[in-house]
């Protein structure tokens, strides 16, 4: 298992029953916690609930998403990083 960091995507991997959550769902850690726990913002839910959706889950519910960066492969992006503005614009 990856260890799940600060600003990491992360994929909800159980249902949490009673709630909207459900297994399959990526948000992102903007939060942690000294009891272990992350908090976690699902832009997915955004526009159906009309506003920024973040709970509080626990290691074991979560899977970090491992980014391309950290398979050590690159990528061809249509943003000019050093930049930060689109490329053409």
């Amino acid at each position: 298992m990856s260890k799940i960091d600060l600003y990491n995507v992360v994929e909800l991997i159980e249902d949490i029953p009673g709630t909207i959550f459900r297994a399959g769902m990526t948000g992102t850690v903007v939060e942690t916690f000294k009891s272990g726990a992350f908090e976690v913002e699902f832009e997915e839910l955004e526009a159906v609930q009309g506003g920024i959706v973040s709970a509080g889950f626990w290691p074991h519910q979560l899977r970090r998403q491992i980014a391309f960066a950290d398979m050590g492969k690159t990528v061809n992006a249509s943003v000019d990083v050093h930049n930060l503005s689109p490329i053409g614009s």
